[in-house]
């Protein structure tokens, strides 16, 4: 069939997720449920160790532990004392997507939902700690990883487009949002395994938007692209002493770091990336490194915006 679609050769595919979003619209199951429907389909999934390839299974959606609980308890047979299929697992997939419907729209917004937007990007990290230890129950060895394989900013659809389409514009809050997140996977990588934003292209908080043969690279682009040196890195253990900025949300009052970052290291160079979470000023850091005797700035560079 390959061949007769132009491809005789293997596509030698890596990932693979049996289902997808099953709480929901991929069957609107419950975790036992779908734990049996991955033993089964699981079961034609036999590569070799060393292949690289990834069986996924269906996470939760943001906060729902009971998920992650339940759908370990049938794989690893507790529930009904049957075998255990965890090896059939490289990933456990969670979406968590920052919802914008309180905090205004993708252009349009007060400092309070600026902040807002921000201070609900970071709950990530406490999402993959609860769900990990939660998986830590059923795995001590922690061979299946987390994975973040859907998340970003949803907004308010874009007027006048088609509402299916999901098309959103993209800002320098949202540029934000991805740092914020990409700093919490990049400390985090003992636990994810993988984490893909969603989507890239003319959908939520796409990296290119295109209007006929026109196109753009939006905010998000850049920071994704300034993030690149941390690939293939080493993570390096990164402590802050940072202020809080303090902001209303719903009537309560909430704090936000001013500062937040990550670093890594690769040979004999250190990619440290910095993100100021204030609305209007800049912020003066200082910056030191334990156990280097010498450290050298080469380059460095800002991604603004002046409105």
């Amino acid at each position: 069939m390959r061949t007769q679609n132009g491809n005789p050769e293997p596509f030698n595919l890596r990932y693979l997720c049996i289902g997808n979003e099953n709480w929901g619209c991929g069957g609107s199951m419950d975790p036992s449920q779908y734990a049996q429907l991955y033993r089964l389909f699981s079961e034609y999934c036999h590569f070799p160790p060393k292949a690289g390839f990834y069986r996924i299974a269906c996470g939760p959606s943001g906060d729902n532990y009971t998920w992650t609980t339940e759908f370990f308890e049938e794989i690893t047979g507790r529930r009904a004392k049957g075998r255990n299929r965890i090896g059939r697992i490289e990933a456990f997939d969670m979406h968590y997507y920052t919802g914008a419907k309180s905090y205004g729209t993708a252009t349009e917004y007060t400092t309070d939902q600026w902040y807002g937007l921000l201070k609900k990007s970071l709950r990530v990290e406490e999402l993959i700690e609860k769900h990990w230890d939660i998986m830590a129950e059923y795995d001590p060895g922690h061979s299946v990883k987390l994975g973040v394989c859907e998340w970003g900013t949803w907004h308010h659809v874009m007027p006048g487009t088609n509402r299916k389409f999901l098309r959103q514009q993209n800002s320098i809050r949202d540029a934000l949002v991805a740092a914020l997140t990409l700093n919490v996977f990049n400390s985090n990588c003992d636990k994810v395994g993988m984490a893909n934003i969603a989507q890239t292209i003319n959908v939520l908080q796409a990296m290119i938007l295109t209007d006929g043969q026109k196109m753009l690279t939006t905010p998000t682009y850049h920071v994704f692209e300034m993030y690149v040196p941390h690939q293939g890195s080493e993570a390096i253990n990164c402590q802050l002493r940072t202020q809080q900025i303090h902001f209303t949300d719903k009537d309560q009052q909430k704090t936000l770091p001013r500062i937040a970052a990550s670093c890594s290291r690769k040979d004999d160079t250190i990619t440290l990336s910095l993100v100021n979470t204030h609305a209007t000023d800049p912020t003066l850091v200082s910056i030191g490194f334990s156990r280097l005797a010498e450290a050298q700035l080469k380059s460095w560079r800002i991604l603004s915006a002046d409105d």
